[in-house]
């Protein structure tokens, strides 16, 4: 019995250690999969930046000719480049991914307003509160002046303002409608895209832009640089995008009991006493061929 005890016992210890063994032999390269699987990281896992500012992104220890693939979550606060170079455009949080084999790593990136630049952001929380949505889902507050039968409404949707204005007239007894849209920056930019339709048509025939790089050096309208298609509408696409700036002074000062001065541009104070006939007629559409 005793024997037969032994034998067992040995028996048994040795399937045992076999077993042991055979764990160990095949848990190996499952644990040194595991760990090669781990072995990048990004050089930070978190950024806070102002807008404006820039910063670079790197994976540790990847080869210079490894495939990696950078993508933001929210490009409208946070772009990259392909080569890991991320610029903070808009207030808000985003993640920066870096795709490299089977691995996905993040950053995640905190963008704030320059300090003491909170004019953007006021009137950006005072849509969300009173605004309505359109049709397509984007908030605006209706800002129209019916004295002067400018229709003008001021959005915020994708980290920018919008405010459109725009306005009949006739040139050579044809009535036409002119329109702009002055789209306002976290950073301080701005675009100015003019349009000018034919009379009860839904696409206009005539559309030119203009950027301003900081709308603090925006002065006055004759500061504008509109492409070529607007050469031949004299001063039609200027006195347009003054009145835009004309109703959101006005939209400033009712609503936040602001000036656009406040906001940032450096523009005299006159808007909202313009007299609008001076260019709500233009007789001589020969002018403007």
């Amino acid at each position: 019995m005793k024997k037969i005890f032994k034998s067992r016992v040995l028996t048994g210890v040795l399937v045992f250690a076999f077993v042991l063994t055979g764990l160990s032999i095949g848990l190996l390269p499952q644990a040194k999969t595991a760990q090669a699987a781990k072995k990048y990281k990004l050089s930070a896992t978190s950024l806070s930046l102002t807008v404006g500012d820039t910063a670079k992104l790197k994976v540790v220890k990847a080869k210079k000719n490894a495939k990696i693939k950078w993508s933001s979550t929210k490009k409208t606060v946070a772009t990259v480049t392909q080569k890991g170079n991320v610029t903070a455009k808009g207030e808000g949080t985003a993640y920066i991914k870096a795709k490299i084999g089977s691995q996905t790593l993040r950053c995640s990136v905190k963008v704030v307003l320059p300090a003491g630049d909170t004019a953007f952001s006021d009137v950006a929380a005072y849509i969300e509160e009173y605004g309505i949505r359109d049709s397509e889902g984007d908030l605006y507050v209706s800002n129209d002046d019916e004295s002067e039968d400018i229709y003008s409404n001021v959005y915020y949707y994708d980290n920018k303002i919008e405010v459109t204005a725009g306005y009949d007239i006739t040139m050579g007894d044809e009535p036409y409608y002119s329109g702009v849209s002055l789209q306002l920056f976290e950073d301080g930019s701005a675009k100015v895209v003019w349009d000018l339709y034919e009379d009860d048509e839904d696409d206009p025939f005539v559309t030119s832009k203009a950027y301003i790089d900081d709308i603090s050096e925006f002065s006055s309208k004759w500061d504008l640089e509109f492409d070529e298609d607007a050469d031949d509408y004299g001063d039609i696409p200027f006195y347009t995008a003054e009145t835009a700036l004309s109703m959101f002074d006005e939209f400033l000062s009712d609503a936040l009991d602001m000036d656009l001065e406040d906001y940032g541009f450096e523009v005299y104070s006159s808007y909202s006493e313009n007299n609008y006939d001076d260019y709500d007629d233009y007789d001589d559409y020969d002018d403007y061929d």
